[in-house]
């Protein structure tokens, strides 16, 4: 908001100065909402004053000459990184970088494994168990194989080895995929119906009008 209006008792309007503004905007000398002239900054109580940054910026201040002043400036952290607060520009604080990423000793965000989604745990190249994109397996801990049986949505035990079968289908003894039954939305295992298709009820693993 930059200016608020009162009815005064005559009828006729009065501007009142803004005292505080949104995120990306300051206040100004006159009481209006300028915008921060801070790049990246995302809260400033005075247009020349950032207080809190972007995701991605990290706040720093820096002194003026000799003078104990200070301007602040908000400055960007790591390539795929959310929040530097805590080591600064350039770099990236503990699990803050963005999914398919993790962090690197030398404090950078560096790439996961190929098919993988969270190497948090794991570290660059590598992969979280079970964090494999849907379809793929884990195998060792630096990849994601394709599950070779056919509508397997997860093989981390081996990629001709299902774990967990996509929707409709129901894991067998052998570990391979087969339809569920009909009504059957999601079966866990085959005949073991756990999610019916809408105006069927579940009862002891099968689905009834």
């Amino acid at each position: 908001m930059s200016l608020q209006f009162a009815e005064a008792a005559t009828g006729t309007s009065q501007e009142l100065p803004c005292k505080e503004c949104s995120n990306g905007r300051g206040l100004a000398e006159n009481g209006t909402c300028l915008t921060c002239e801070t790049p990246g900054c995302l809260s400033c109580p005075t247009i020349t004053r950032c207080k809190e940054c972007l995701n991605g910026y990290a706040l720093v201040a820096e002194k003026i000459g000799n003078s104990s002043e200070k301007i602040t400036h908000c400055k960007i952290c790591a390539a795929h990184c959310s929040r530097c607060t805590k080591l600064g520009p350039g770099n990236c604080d503990p699990e803050m970088c963005e999914t398919g990423y993790s962090l690197s000793p030398t404090g950078q965000c560096a790439v996961c494994a190929v098919h993988c989604l969270n190497c948090t745990r794991a570290g660059p190249g590598n992969c979280d168990k079970g964090q494999c994109k849907p379809f793929y397996g884990l195998q060792g801990r630096a990849r994601c194989s394709k599950c070779l049986v056919d509508h397997c949505q997860v093989c981390d035990s081996a990629p001709d080895v299902c774990d967990a079968c996509s929707e409709g289908f129901g894991l067998t003894p052998e570990k391979s995929c087969e339809v569920c039954a009909a009504s059957c939305k999601r079966c866990t295992e085959v005949g073991d119906c756990a999610e019916c298709d809408p105006r069927f009820g579940l009862q002891g693993g099968e689905c009834f009008a």
